[in-house]
């Protein structure tokens, strides 16, 4: 029973004393506080500083890495840069090159085109005039052989009434006969020189 009066007691005087226990309570926690401090303050304050140590290694860490990489990529761009600089010049220069090859088949093209076209033009021309030539050549020769062969009519004709009429010799005959022929010949010949 002592023991239920000394808690009633120690009950009271605890809600008697509200303000008082704050105090102590507060006494209490500097105290708990300080002896925190003594136990744990030296670790706490090397963990901290091995933290703030290590916190500052990662930010040079990661501001050296973020540098290393900002480099890398730059350079990766310009290296990227070049390497499409140097495509967009090979590829218009290959253009520029095609372009030029175009250019040249189409003037050989045209050149032998206008080429035909003249050789054409010249054959076509060539060709009227001899056809001219040899319709005059014909003409002529057709005009020299049918008056030759009408003098050669009347030349046999005459000699045949001749001969009829004189009763000439066989000789004369013969020589008559003889210069037709050399005439015909002669007809020939330049009919295929001509």
């Amino acid at each position: 029973m002592q023991d239920n009066t000394q808690k009633k007691d120690t009950v009271v005087s605890q809600s008697e004393s509200g303000p008082a226990k704050k105090q102590g309570s507060e006494s209490s926690q500097d105290s708990m506080a300080q002896v925190r401090e003594l136990l744990f303050g030296q670790q706490s304050r090397d963990f901290q500083a091995k933290l703030s140590k290590l916190e500052s290694l990662l930010d040079q860490r990661f501001t050296k890495l973020y540098q290393n990489m900002e480099s890398k990529f730059g350079e990766l761009s310009e290296t990227l840069n070049q390497v499409q600089d140097k495509f967009q010049d090979a590829l218009s220069a290959e253009s520029r090159e095609r372009l030029s090859d175009v250019e040249k088949l189409n003037s050989s093209l045209n050149q032998a085109r206008n080429s035909i076209d003249s050789v054409q033009q010249e054959s076509e021309h060539a060709r009227n005039e001899l056809n001219k030539h040899f319709s005059t050549q014909l003409g002529q020769l057709e005009t020299s052989s049918a008056s030759r062969h009408q003098s050669l009519l009347q030349k046999l004709e005459s000699v045949q009434n001749n001969l009829s009429e004189t009763k000439t010799d066989r000789t004369m005959l013969a020589k008559l006969l003889q210069t037709m022929a050399d005439e015909i010949e002669q007809a020939q010949v330049d009919s295929e020189t001509a």
